[in-house]
């Protein structure tokens, strides 16, 4: 059975509306209240958290309530979890795990990687990770816990770079991830890209805007890394690159797609032209979340034989 089935259902439930409203009653002592308050039905109420803490919800003050529950949330699973205004602590798996963030701590990253535990379905124990889209290393670092052989951590930015590699070294994972200050795309050279501490989402810049940034194809990448260190056969690529994903997957050729067993990425617009490459290159793949809000989701692909037909 694929890794992933039911993958899907279990997102809508976490983290659609009945995952929204779970969170509160998992919370909250008084959560009929916080709903009424939430749906337009009482104006506010002081809501009375299971931890003993009291926080006045109101419309305008929700997102401090929604805050404040959802680090009650994360202290369900993520024990002695400590935040700090840019910094969260916290044991998993049996290790104390120190993270440092741009400028506050982002709860929704603590959510998915460490809480909803999005890749433990990944087959990457003893393998090799090329995780594109690195961040500050919360990926990095859960894959290296769970028994990765070496994960190469790719991030473009030099602010959130220095991060990664500041995480890498406080939680002693020198020797299983390394980090790499590059970007991916369809072509060896340069790229611009804006970006700012206080905004680290990636947006393409034009012309000689932005901060220039070394970039390489995923074929260059995988050929350089042969060069350097021994590589699992069956390596696994996680991409989470705000829009790259297009230009590194429709950018390469078959040999260098089956070169991994396993991909995940987060797509940002359509996903087809993404689902037909993978498929044509032999790969097995399946839309695993989508948010058509946003119009973004995650694919997942496993290569389905080893011969190239």
């Amino acid at each position: 059975m694929p890794p992933f089935v039911g993958y899907g259902i279990k997102e809508s439930l976490v983290r659609g509306k009945l995952g929204r409203v779970w969170r509160v009653y998992k919370t909250t002592g008084n959560w009929y209240e916080v709903l009424l308050v939430h749906i337009g039905l009482k104006r506010s109420c002081v809501a009375q958290l299971r931890s003993g803490h009291t926080v006045l919800v109101s419309k305008e003050a929700w997102p401090e309530y929604w805050k404040h529950i959802t680090v009650e949330f994360l202290k369900a699973k993520l024990r002695n979890l400590s935040l700090s205004e840019n910094t969260a602590s916290f044991e998993y798996l049996g290790k104390r795990i120190a993270l440092h963030f741009p400028k506050e701590v982002n709860l929704d990253t603590l959510l998915s990687t460490f809480f909803y535990e999005d890749y433990v379905h990944l087959n990457i124990a003893s393998r090799c990770v090329i995780d594109v889209g690195a961040y500050i290393g919360d990926t990095a670092i859960y894959f290296a816990l769970r028994g990765t052989r070496k994960v190469f951590a790719l991030e473009p930015y030099p602010y959130t770079y220095s991060l990664l590699v500041k995480n890498i070294k406080i939680n002693s994972l020198d020797s299983i991830i390394k980090p790499i200050n590059i970007a991916i795309a369809s072509k060896d050279g340069v790229i611009h890209l804006l970006y700012t501490e206080e905004d680290t989402i990636a947006k393409p810049a034009y012309g000689s805007a932005g901060v220039e940034v070394v970039c390489c194809k995923l074929s260059t990448l995988i050929e350089r890394l042969k060069r350097n260190f021994e590589l699992a056969e069956d390596l696994v690529l996680k991409m989470d690159c705000e829009g790259c994903e297009y230009d590194a997957i429709l950018g390469s050729d078959k040999e260098t797609l089956r070169a991994f067993r396993e991909i995940i990425l987060e797509f940002h617009g359509d996903p087809k032209p993404l689902i037909d490459k993978l498929k044509g290159s032999g790969f097995k793949v399946e839309i695993i979340s989508r948010n058509p809000k946003l119009n973004t989701g995650f694919l997942y692909a496993i290569r389905e034989s080893l011969s190239l037909e």
